[in-house]
């Protein structure tokens, strides 16, 4: 048990954009992390509306995230290895953020967006962003 919990201790989840696709350039020099966040906070110049699904997902998701993170401390005291209950956490939180990736809608995109992209969801549109979020057990 005592192993398991320094385990637990030393390592932490992450969700997002991770790895090498984090990096990936558009035709236009962005990366995909570099969209995500004009993404979620909007654009300086304004051009580009705030759609806050991470920090949305999260809000909503806190408390169902507190009460799994407590049930996998709790098998880690009953003597369980926390990594696979911790994955676990990860799959269910990337599904929840990809789930309101997918339904985000307002403010939706102006007319010559849809008329580029050939489509009206706000945060999707070759979907690599959505397809590289995902989580990862690493070290602290």
């Amino acid at each position: 048990m005592r192993q398991n919990l320094r385990w637990l201790a030393s390592v932490e989840l992450v969700i997002g954009i991770l790895g090498e696709s984090a990096y990936y350039q558009n035709g236009e020099g962005f990366s995909l992390v570099d969209i995500a966040i004009v993404n979620e906070f909007g654009s300086d110049d304004g051009r580009i509306p705030e759609r806050a699904a991470h920090r949305t997902t999260f809000r909503e998701q806190k408390a169902a995230m507190l009460r799994r993170m407590n049930g996998v401390i709790r098998l880690t005291i009953d003597g369980k290895s926390p990594s696979q209950a911790l994955d676990k956490l990860g799959l269910y939180y990337t599904a929840k953020l990809r789930a309101q990736i997918i339904a985000w809608s307002i403010p939706a995109n102006a007319p010559a967006t849809i008329a580029k992209k050939g489509a009206d969801n706000p945060l999707i549109d070759t979907g690599r962003t959505l397809n590289a979020t995902q989580h990862k057990v690493r070290k602290k």
